[in-house]
């Protein structure tokens, strides 16, 4: 009996049907998001894991073959020093963004609104720098003064985008403080596959505005005969 040879190819492309591909980079998605919990753990090691983890997102993003184990220790490996580096200033802005939104919130002062706004724009650009930075050293190989001058630069060129990037990195921050219970609701999710999701979807906007204002990446890019 003759075998379809129609239904023999599409048999041998399995992994390339979009089911398939979906599921495979929920899969990544849930590993990395494992990977980046555990090793945060340590707390001096969070903007390293961070930028791990956009390591592999990155990738997924623009559709390189990845292998999420290998790729997210790779990319511990290349971005540590600068990211565990980066830590020593990136602690100290984010207590102090902290105490100027506790000022802002209290307005102990009673300060107008217009003067609450001079206290939040700095508070903006410290949180939207945290947000690009990390990504930064994940797709690019250039020292701290490099990436901080270019992540500045993302932040005046594109401060919609980067506002966007903001607002999906502060969702389980505020899901925390705000709706604690409903949080607790999906710590699961949050757990297995909540952050690399947002890492992900963060990946989609930054690649176009690193590729349209600075350059490919550093890191070699594997052109993939399938995804997985």
């Amino acid at each position: 009996m003759s075998i379809n040879p129609r239904k023999k190819k599409k048999a041998a492309n399995l992994f390339e049907e979009p089911v398939m591909v979906f599921l495979g980079k929920v899969c990544d998605m849930l590993f990395t998001n494992i990977f980046w919990l555990i090793c945060c753990l340590p707390v001096f090691t969070i903007g390293v894991s961070t930028s791990a983890m956009y390591y592999v997102s990155l990738k997924m993003a623009r559709n390189d073959a990845i292998h999420s184990f290998k790729d997210f220790f790779i990319g511990f490996k290349l971005t540590f020093k600068r990211a565990a580096l980066s830590m020593l200033f990136v602690i100290p802005l984010v207590l102090i963004s902290y105490l100027d939104i506790s000022f802002i919130k209290g307005n102990g002062l009673g300060l107008p609104v217009y003067a609450l706004v001079v206290f939040a724009i700095p508070v903006l650009l410290v949180l939207m720098f945290v947000s690009i930075l990390f990504p930064l050293y994940a797709f690019y190989q250039d020292n701290i003064r490099t990436t901080i001058r270019n992540a500045f630069y993302l932040i005046v060129r594109h401060p919609l985008t980067m506002l966007l990037v903001l607002v999906i990195n502060l969702i389980p921050i505020i899901m925390l403080f705000w709706f604690f219970e409903t949080f607790l609701e999906w710590i699961i999710v949050w757990t297995f596959l909540g952050f690399g999701l947002l890492a992900y979807i963060n990946s989609k906007l930054l690649l176009r505005i690193f590729h349209k204002d600075l350059r490919e990446s550093d890191y070699p890019y594997i052109e993939p005969d399938t995804l997985y």
